[in-house]
């Protein structure tokens, strides 16, 4: 085949490709949620959701909440939880972090 057939071809693809995603771009919704909007202007929240990852040593232990995001929380006391367990828990922010004040079992 003709070399400038094929890269007639090629570039008619490639510029529909870019038009297509182009315009399926406004379809698409964001679930921008970060940890700053979670929390409430005392700075203070309660949320419900499943323990993806916990580590602790000694004193304290590190947890990740599965909510519609994923949430670092910090509890300075040793807990007895597994992973994939549904826990709510209540506590205060200090920067992207939630500081642990309380967790329960739902």
């Amino acid at each position: 085949m003709n070399e400038s057939i094929l890269l007639k071809i090629s570039l008619f693809f490639s510029i529909s490709g870019l038009v297509a995603l182009f315009f399926l771009s406004y379809h698409i919704q964001s679930t921008d949620t970060t940890v700053k909007k979670l929390f409430h202007k005392d700075d203070t929240m309660e949320l419900s959701g499943k323990i993806v990852s916990i580590k602790s040593n000694g004193k304290t232990t590190f947890l990740t909440i599965e909510k519609p995001i994923l949430v670092k929380a910090i509890a300075f006391s040793n807990i007895s939880l597994m992973e994939g367990q549904e826990v709510k828990v209540t506590g205060k922010k200090e920067d992207d972090v939630m500081i642990v004040e309380k967790i329960v079992l739902d």
